[in-house]
C-alpha cells in the first residue's frame, strides 16, 4: 500500500463557489470543515458585489452581528461560549425579517434554531430566499447541518417541506447556489446529492457514508483523509480526478 502525499496548502480561490454552484462539505465532529465553511461564505459576498447569503443554522454555531432593528445582536448570544461571528450579518427570525435585512444593506442573513427545533420556520425563510432569487443577483444558501432537516430514510422531518430539494434542483437557473455541510451523508436526499458541483471531504466518523458519494457523480477513489483539518476535493468539471489531501492555506481563512 502506498503512502498518500502529505497535505499541502491550497488557495481558497481554487475551490470557492461561483454563482449557481452547489458544494457538499462533509466531515465528522472536529474534522475541521468549519475552518473552510466560514471563508467560503465571505468569499462569495466579496466576489459578488450584489451577492446575498442565507445561513440556516440549526446547531447553532454562528453569531450574527446585528438585529434587523439596527441594534447589535450581542445580547442574543450573551449566554454563549462558542460561535463564529459573521461580520456584517443580521439575525432573521421570520421571512419578513429577511426582507428587512436586505433593505438595511446586510449581505449575510442567519436564521437560527436551538438544537434543530422549529425547522418549519427556517424552511419558510429559505422559501422566501428562493422566491427572491434571480439570475442577475447571485445568492447562496448555506445549510450548516443538512441532516437536521431529514430523517434516516431521507424523508423530510415533521413540519418541514421540500424547499431544500427545490433550491438544489431549481436554484441554478435563478443564480442561487448552495453550500451543504454536515457530519453524515447517509440520510441526505438523492435529489440534493445529484446536484452537487463540488465536494470537500474531511475525515468521516462513519466511513460507510462514502458509499453515497457516487450519487453526486464522484468516482470511487474519493475517500476521506485520516487526519483532522485535511480534506480531499472533487469537482464535476473534472469528475474523474480526486485532488488532495489538502490543508487550507492560512491566509485563506483570515
Amino acid at each position: 500500500m502506498t503512502t498518500p502525499p502529505p497535505a499541502v496548502p491550497l488557495s481558497l480561490e481554487s475551490i470557492s463557489l461561483r454563482k449557481g454552484e452547489r458544494m457538499l462539505l462533509a466531515g465528522g465532529t472536529g474534522s475541521g470543515k468549519s475552518t473552510l465553511e466560514t471563508p467560503l461564505i465571505y468569499d462569495f459576498v466579496n466576489r459578488y458585489r450584489t451577492g446575498r447569503v442565507l445561513v440556516l443554522d440549526t446547531k447553532p454555531r454562528f453569531r450574527a452581528e446585528w438585529l434587523v432593528t439596527g441594534v447589535t445582536a450581542r445580547r442574543r448570544y450573551r449566554h454563549w461560549d462558542h460561535g463564529t461571528a459573521l461580520t456584517g450579518s443580521a439575525i432573521v427570525d421570520t421571512p419578513a425579517d429577511l426582507d428587512s435585512a436586505w433593505r438595511l444593506g446586510h449581505r449575510i442573513a442567519i436564521a437560527q434554531s436551538e438544537g434543530g427545533t422549529d425547522l418549519a420556520r427556517l424552511c419558510a425563510i429559505a422559501r422566501r430566499f428562493f422566491n427572491q432569487a434571480r439570475a442577475s443577483r447571485p445568492q447562496l444558501l448555506v445549510v450548516d447541518e443538512l441532516l437536521d432537516f431529514y430523517g434516516p430514510t431521507a424523508a423530510p422531518r415533521a413540519g418541514t417541506d421540500n424547499i431544500l430539494v427545490v433550491t438544489a434542483r431549481a436554484g441554478r437557473e435563478r443564480g442561487l447556489g448552495g453550500l451543504y455541510a454536515g457530519q453524515r451523508i447517509k440520510g441526505y436526499p438523492t435529489q440534493i446529492l445529484e446536484t452537487m458541483s463540488k465536494i470537500a471531504l474531511f475525515r468521516l466518523d462513519f466511513t460507510k457514508d462514502v458509499d453515497r458519494l457516487p450519487e453526486c457523480g464522484a468516482p470511487p477513489t474519493l475517500l476521506p483523509p485520516e487526519e483532522d483539518h485535511d480534506f480531499v476535493y472533487w469537482t464535476k468539471l473534472d469528475r474523474r480526478r480526486v485532488y488532495g489531501p489538502y490543508r487550507l492555506a492560512e491566509d485563506a481563512v483570515r
